[in-house]
């Protein structure tokens, strides 16, 4: 009866301990489907009628692609001061640097019209 119930309780235990580490990441998740505050911001405008469905459309996608860019930039940004180090410990030669700048400025369009 005891071996039973001692069972029960390490399966309790077990179950429940393994449902609290798994949960446990996804609480600490901040970006579960919420809307930006921007993004709130053009629907309540919509909800005055101020702005269309369309234009709230064309504005969210605006600011989309805008995010986007300055993600870009400061990701180029980290990349280039690590080529920069690279250049100042010369282990990459000034053509080399050159080229290799110009290489990540052409995968994060920068400079490129």
């Amino acid at each position: 009866m005891w071996n039973i119930f001692i069972a029960l309780i390490m399966i309790f235990i077990t179950i429940y301990l393994s449902v609290k580490l798994a949960i446990r990441p996804l609480l600490n998740k901040s970006d579960v489907a919420t809307v930006n505050d921007q993004e709130s911001e053009l629907i309540k405008l919509r909800d005055m009628e101020i702005i269309s469905n369309i234009e709230l459309e064309d504005l969210i996608n605006f600011y989309k692609k805008e995010d986007e860019k300055r993600d870009n930039y400061i990701q180029y940004k980290k990349y280039e001061k690590i080529l920069e180090e690279l250049r100042n410990i010369k282990y990459l030669k000034d053509e080399e640097y050159f080229i290799k700048i110009n290489k990540l400025k052409s995968y994060f369009n920068i400079g490129c019209k």
